[in-house]
């Protein structure tokens, strides 16, 4: 009896360990890796299923929401008063998305000048983008004036995730077909890097003011064009017999030798008869009489310069002013 009693206790003292043992070994264990979870990095192409990556679709118009291309009014020169619009299709393969904004606020837009110095210029940058589709704009003002071209530099970014950005793309150029340069680091835009999609259209530079004037000059007796001597603004008086030259430029009024010359951006120069004389106001005449860059005036009243179907001159072009259309 006593021998089974000390097996009882002995027996229970080992259920009692082995218990105890097996509570230790079923504890539970945790532990976490030492950095977050990523997903992927976010980036932007230009619009359309085959546009490249890493690029942007490029427009420049006349109006705030980018409905009217300048080629649609029969121009190609960019000019202060236009709008620069950027779009883009925002890619991230994990769902993150741009909607506050946080690609806008990457943006930082620079002037070219002719001698090549690139120099950032600030602007008020409009967001009319979605969720997924980028779509910015700026206006161009005065400060861009007499620049060979605009660049800028943008980075891929979303609101949200990790990474939340892409690479900086930099464009040097607008007027480049090419395609962004790429960095992880933001750098000052340089190079033939454009936007990566621009429209059929070309558009061309340099940017002009909004100030487009055209004169009518005469020549140095070199034969040379004289720009220091506008008929539209001092008191020369045009004369039978001499010959003159129509003139476009951008910039100051009274400097047109010191502005961007426009004369090639117009295809049609008609010349007329203007104001009244002896009681008889001038009428244009279908075609002008006379059309291109140069007229010389006839030297005779009855050249058939100065006869209107429908209008008597008494003296000829005696007594008329001078007209230059351009379109």
């Amino acid at each position: 009896m006593k021998n089974l009693t000390i097996k009882k206790v002995a027996l229970g003292l080992f259920l009692a360990g082995y218990a105890t043992s097996s509570a230790i070994a079923l504890e539970a264990l945790e532990t976490t890796t030492n950095e977050v979870i990523h997903g992927n990095a976010p980036m932007i192409k230009a619009i359309g299923g085959s546009a490249p990556e890493h690029a942007m679709t490029l427009i420049v118009t006349t109006d705030a929401d980018g409905k009217t291309p300048i080629s649609s009014v029969k121009r190609q020169r960019v000019q202060v008063g236009d709008y620069i619009h950027i779009t883009y299709d925002l890619v991230d393969k994990d769902g993150d998305t741009d909607t506050t904004g946080a690609m806008k606020d990457t943006l930082k837009v620079y002037k070219v000048m002719p001698d090549g110095k690139v120099s950032q210029v600030k602007v008020s940058a409009e967001d009319h983008s979605t969720s997924t589709q980028g779509h910015l704009s700026f206006k161009i003002t005065d400060d861009f004036a007499g620049a060979k071209t605009i660049g800028y530099t943008i980075q891929e970014k979303t609101s949200y995730g990790l990474p939340d950005h892409g690479q900086f793309l930099m464009v040097s150029d607008i007027f480049s077909s090419t395609s962004p340069a790429g960095s992880d680091s933001e750098q000052t835009p340089t190079g033939d890097h454009g936007p990566g999609v621009t429209p059929e259209d070309p558009i061309i530079g340099p940017i002009i003011s909004s100030s487009v004037h055209v004169g009518i000059f005469g020549y140095d007796d070199k034969g040379k064009l004289d720009l220091n001597k506008n008929y539209a603004k001092t008191n020369d008086i045009p004369k039978y017999g001499e010959s003159y030259e129509a003139y476009v430029w951008a910039g100051d009024a009274d400097k047109p030798a010191d502005g961007v010359n426009l004369t090639g951006d117009y295809s049609t120069y008609e010349w007329n008869l203007d104001d009244t004389y002896e009681g008889v106001k001038a009428q244009d005449k279908v075609k002008g009489i006379a059309s291109g860059l140069k007229i010389t005036l006839a030297d005779s009243n009855s050249d058939t310069m100065y006869q209107h179907p429908s209008v008597i001159y008494k003296a000829g072009g005696q007594g008329y002013k001078l007209k230059i259309t351009v379109q």
